[in-house]
C-alpha cells in the first residue's frame, strides 16, 4: 500500500488544503454537525484516511492526492 492511503491527516487542514476553506471556518462545519466521515457525524480533531467516506453538506468529497509536502503534521 502506498503511504497516501494509509497515512491519516486532520480533517480540517485536508480541506483547507484543498481549497474549501480556511483551517478555522471547516473546524465550524464540524462544530455545526455539516461534515460527516463513514455515515458519522465529525469531530473537531478527527483524523481521515484517502479510504475514508467524507461528505459535506450532503455531498462526497473526494480525497485529494496528497504528496509529502501538502500538510506539515
Amino acid at each position: 500500500m502506498s503511504e497516501e492511503i494509509t497515512k491519516d491527516y486532520k480533517l480540517h487542514k485536508v480541506l483547507a488544503n484543498a481549497g474549501l476553506g480556511s483551517r478555522r471556518e471547516v473546524e465550524n462545519w464540524i462544530g455545526q454537525g455539516r461534515i460527516t466521515v463513514n455515515d458519522k457525524t465529525a469531530h473537531i480533531g478527527i483524523r481521515v484516511t484517502a479510504q475514508d467516506k467524507i461528505v459535506i453538506d450532503g455531498k462526497s468529497f473526494q480525497f485529494p492526492v496528497l504528496d509529502n509536502n501538502s500538510t506539515n503534521e
